[in-house]
């Protein structure tokens, strides 16, 4: 099929709860698909545009996002537990509640980043008293 004409289908395409584990997305053009709690584990979704992409609970463990464009993309609890995501945008991207791999910065979730290991927490401006 035409890469345009994909290009259109996915814009509208829901595949909310879609079994698409191990399938083959690399640079697929998915900006605003609807892929809530879909299952896509180990799939290659590599260069791909997720931009505005609905993956609220969606199942990425294994996945391969590298240089994926995932802008303002709502992955709200996703889990990306071993995703791969070198070079992945994830700028504007709605991260509260997702499983990210743990070499990737949580500076997008809701909590704060944990200190780096080995890194201390700042010390108290003033004493406390001890008595």
């Amino acid at each position: 099929m035409e890469n345009g004409l994909m290009s259109r289908i996915w814009s509208w395409f829901r595949a909310d709860h879609a079994e698409l584990e191990g399938v083959d997305l690399h640079g697929s053009d998915l900006g605003g698909a609807n892929l809530h709690g879909a299952q896509l584990r180990n799939a290659d979704l590599r260069e791909t545009n997720l931009t505005g992409a609905v993956l609220t609970h969606a199942d990425l463990r294994g996945a391969d996002l590298s240089g994926a464009f995932l802008l303002l993309a709502d992955m709200r609890g996703a889990d990306l537990s071993g995703a791969v995501l070198t070079g992945a945008n994830l700028e504007g991207a709605d991260l509260r509640g997702a499983r990210l791999p743990k070499d990737v910065p949580t500076a997008n979730a809701a909590a704060p980043p944990a200190p780096a290991s080995g890194a201390e927490p700042p010390a108290s401006s003033s004493p406390r008293d001890s008595g």
